[in-house]
């Protein structure tokens, strides 16, 4: 990635399972055309089963209507819903938001009060409220804002102006009683970020925490998953300030106060890759730009309770990308555009179903997957 300003790769920046039987396989046949409201309903009543759950395989779903884009934002709603908010189509900032409907089509919202942006976090509260925070401005600079809605996307209100720095690129998980972390990012005059903000009063006040082990980074991805009295955060890969993809994964016990480097040898540096919680305590890395700013095609699962063991999983069906979209709703992961090789903009839908086979069809390649995953 070009350094000094940042840029993100997707304006310019050079960019040159074994199936098993289960209580659930009816769904898989059914995915693409069953409303996502009956589909939400199969797929919770196969959540009962007290076996593992793993990925099966992913499937295109059908061309979406919003224009090709990368670097958006997407969150899942409360009711199943999707929510896919501004990016760029590499000739401009985008000030949209586009909204997943329960029979799986996609519906342009009203222009939002907020302006065009890209690179932008979103996450999803327990009470079903969406924010949008921060991200880069049409006149490339990072933003210094938290953007809420209550009602799907269809309105907004900005919240108090936060007291961290303005930044793109940041990495943003909720934890336990609606609280939120706002780490990293890349800054003012292309300074990258490595501090860590919480706001447990929905983004009325934040606390800055102490300086954390990790150094600056910009572009990497923070999830939580399931474990221990707080949960368990964790921050994946980025870039340094030398334009060093990061193939590192630093772990947080105390809702952000301490970290502790996860030292591994499995996948190799990135920045800008999808990373979420699946379900409980597993979690799943993919795509992203690594060395010499390829775009990455791996696929990585990890299971938190058995010592943060990554584990690579089959070659995945679509195009390599990086900056794409990702959410997960109950029993479902979804991917949504991004930029693939040759710095093209990809107009594309995935999901996989998440199932929980039967205890004698479990094999080294199946993967625990937590609810959380973006759906496009």
């Amino acid at each position: 990635l070009e350094r000094g300003p940042a840029r993100s790769p997707a304006m310019g920046g050079g960019l040159s399972s074994a199936d098993a039987p289960c209580c659930c396989a009816e769904v898989s046949d059914r995915l693409e055309t069953l409303p996502e409201a009956r589909l939400l309903e199969q797929v919770n009543a196969c959540q009962e089963s007290e076996a593992s759950c793993q990925v099966l395989q992913w499937r295109p779903l059908p061309i979406p209507e919003w224009p090709a884009r990368s670097s958006a934002a997407a969150a899942a709603l409360g009711d199943g819903r999707v929510l896919l908010l501004g990016g760029t189509d590499g000739q401009s900032f985008l000030q949209e938001v586009w909204r997943r409907t329960e029979l799986g089509g996609w519906q342009k919202l009203p222009i939002p009060p907020w302006s065009a942006r890209m690179d932008a976090a979103s996450v999803t509260l327990p009470s079903g409220e969406v924010w949008l925070v921060g991200g880069e401005s049409a006149d490339r600079e990072p933003l210094r804002e938290v953007w809420c809605t209550g009602d799907g996307g269809s309105t907004w209100k900005e919240l108090p102006k936060p007291p961290w720095n303005a930044r793109a690129r940041c990495a943003v998980t909720v934890l336990s009683g609606s609280a939120v972390l706002v780490m990293g990012g890349w800054g003012l005059r292309g300074t990258l970020l490595g501090d860590v903000w919480l706001t447990e009063d929905n983004g009325h006040s934040w606390v800055q925490l102490s300086k954390p082990a990790w150094g600056p980074r910009e572009s990497a991805t923070a999830m939580t998953c399931e474990g221990g009295l707080n949960g368990i955060v964790l921050l994946v890969g980025g870039f340094n300030p030398q334009g060093q993809s990061l193939a590192e994964v630093w772990v947080s016990y105390s809702r952000g106060c301490s970290w502790q480097s996860d030292s591994h040898e499995s996948w190799p540096g990135r920045g800008f890759p999808v990373a979420l919680p699946t379900s409980g305590s597993s979690a799943l890395i993919l795509g992203g730009v690594g060395s010499g700013r390829a775009i990455m095609a791996d696929v990585w699962s990890l299971n938190v309770t058995s010592g943060l063991d990554w584990e690579e999983l089959p070659e995945l069906p679509f195009p390599p990308r990086a900056c794409a979209a990702a959410v997960v709703l109950p029993g479902v992961v979804m991917l949504l555009g991004g930029l693939g090789k040759g710095n093209r903009f990809l107009q594309d839908a995935w999901c996989a179903e998440v199932q929980r086979p039967t205890s004698q069809s479990l094999s080294i390649r199946q993967v625990q997957l937590p609810a959380t995953l973006h759906l496009k």
